[in-house]
């Protein structure tokens, strides 16, 4: 932009326009062959470790499947499998790349204008406290939704099993209420549950955009005394929005992170 602003040159405009296209071409193939590499292990890797717990859970003596019913068994192992892999697999992967991007957008800013990088990392530590107050609210309110979720999808496959016996009897009514009881419990805590996702997306979206009035505020009034370029301040803005993108990864690993926790209990 500088560039552009200075000496207007066609040059410039083309130069970055390959620039640009060469960019797209190799993000569009890069992703298409990580999106395959990715869903070959996780698919391969869930598999591997739904058998081995089916395994492991077969060897349990014989009292333990007296009271349980073989369907929530299943659904829980495939569920906790495919939640225990795409946590591996992508949340931490994630993670990685997020730490690195959020690494090199700080030292970037800083460079440019330590004033406005120290004002707006300042905002990490209400990201870090947020989470802190609404982690164990996490853990709470995913619990009880897989149980009811597990629980529903149980009760809906057992009277699929015991069909000859609910038509010898005429239990449609009967069966039918017993349903919509548990779908009501499951139902609740549903709701509950996105309440509570809910309520700490939105804080955290009001801090991001409280960090970008922020930014506009002093970085126009840097822009106006001409202490900063234009140029400089497109950069400090985009970046803004990496460290921001990275810190609501943080946030949303940290929900992850809660709700795996129960999964690997």
């Amino acid at each position: 932009l500088d560039s552009l602003v200075i000496a207007k040159g066609e040059r410039y405009i083309f130069f970055y326009t390959r620039i640009a296209l060469m960019l797209g071409i190799l993000s569009i193939i890069s992703t298409h062959y990580q999106n395959i590499a990715c869903e070959k292990l996780k698919t391969r890797t869930a598999m591997d470790i739904n058998m081995n717990l089916l395994e492991h859970v077969k060897r349990f003596p014989t009292k333990f499947f007296i009271d349980k019913n073989p369907t929530y068994i299943n659904q829980r192992l495939n569920m906790d499998s495919n939640d225990v892999v795409i946590f591996l697999i992508n949340d931490v992967l994630q993670l990685i790349t997020n730490i690195l991007n959020l690494g090199v957008a700080v030292i970037i800013m800083v460079l440019i204008n330590m004033k406005i990088a120290l004002l707006l990392t300042l905002l990490i530590p209400i990201h870090i406290f947020l989470y802190l107050v609404f982690k164990r609210l996490f853990y709470a309110t995913r619990k009880e939704f897989v149980e009811h979720q597990n629980l529903f999808f149980s009760s809906m496959n057992q009277q699929l099993t015991n069909i000859k016996y609910i038509k010898l009897n005429s239990l449609y009514k009967k069966t039918y209420e017993n349903l919509c009881k548990v779908y009501e419990d499951f139902y609740i805590r549903i709701i509950k549950l996105v309440k509570t996702h809910s309520y700490y997306s939105g804080l955290g979206a009001g801090i991001k955009h409280a960090g970008i009035a922020l930014l506009f505020l002093y970085g126009g009034i840097e822009v106006y005394n001409g202490r900063i370029s234009i140029g400089d301040f497109t950069i400090i803005n985009t970046y803004f929005q990496i460290i921001f993108s990275a810190i609501a990864f943080f946030l949303n690993f940290g929900k992850s992170y809660q709700n795996d926790l129960i999964t690997i209990n």
